[in-house]
């Protein structure tokens, strides 16, 4: 990757972290972003910022290697946007004792359609909500607001290259004619040891928007599931691209050009 400018960098400052005005949170929830900032802060760098207030609908796409990362993601997108987004999660997170008092400080949207890595908590999951994830998200998005997506579906600890991505980011930005921010999050010890570290320093490239205006038109005139999926694919291809590139891993995924 390039280097960039100092101006294009920013981390936490603990001066910056306190008198930023928060109004949009209680006070309890201020004063832990804050506290959260000024301890976690010397870990994290975002590269090219600007791109983090782009106004919505928005949807920001991150590569997802860790769950420490997405504390991070959540922390910086509220610091910069002045507002909760919306992170889609899956459902294990709000049972989970500890991580659900966690992440429902995020407007979290949960995701119902796989099985938990934790056996025993599956038999807690209890009976789907009578909307969609889809739905949410759409609901979110037609109000102006932006959401945060992990779209390789999972964390993915390779240092090489990425998962493929799944082709709900591209129906819900067509749907929606959203932009997509893209986020790709890399780490220096994948740079110098070869691997990514389960907790470590990060830093978070911000890419510039992404807009779909010829395949949004397209997939809302479009009355052939199949056509959809294929225009959803290639959108979701081309923000997988420029993740890879941001975060400095590859994407080995052959693309797919609708008919």
């Amino acid at each position: 990757m390039k280097p960039l400018d100092a101006k294009d960098c920013w981390a936490p400052r603990p001066l910056e972290t306190l008198r930023r005005p928060l109004g949009f949170l209680p006070a309890a929830d201020r004063w832990l972003l804050r506290a959260l900032l000024w301890l976690l802060g010397p870990l994290v760098r975002v590269e090219a910022p600007t791109a983090l207030a782009t106004p919505g609908p928005v949807i920001f796409a991150f590569t997802h290697s860790t769950f420490f990362e997405t504390l991070f993601a959540a922390l910086v997108l509220c610091f910069h946007r002045q507002e909760r987004v919306a992170f889609l999660v899956d459902w294990m997170y709000g049972r989970l004792p500890g991580f659900r008092w966690l992440v429902a400080k995020v407007d979290p949207i949960y995701v119902w359609n796989k099985r938990s890595q934790f056996g025993w908590i599956n038999r807690h999951k209890g009976a789907r909500p009578p909307r969609t994830a889809w739905e949410e998200a759409a609901e979110r998005l037609a109000l102006g607001r932006a959401l945060a997506i992990f779209p390789e579906g999972k964390a993915h600890r390779d240092p090489q290259q990425l998962r493929k991505g799944r082709r709900g980011l591209g129906h819900m930005a067509l749907t929606a004619a959203a932009v997509v921010v893209p986020v790709g999050i890399d780490f220096p010890l994948r740079r110098t040891k070869g691997r990514i570290p389960r907790v470590g320093r990060l830093l978070f490239r911000v890419g510039l928007p992404m807009a779909f205006p010829a395949e949004s038109s397209a997939y809302r005139s479009s009355q052939d599931p199949r056509h959809q999926a294929q225009l959803a694919d290639s959108a979701t291809h081309g923000v997988m691209l420029e993740l890879a590139r941001l975060s400095g891993r590859a994407y080995p995924y052959p693309a797919i050009h609708p008919c």
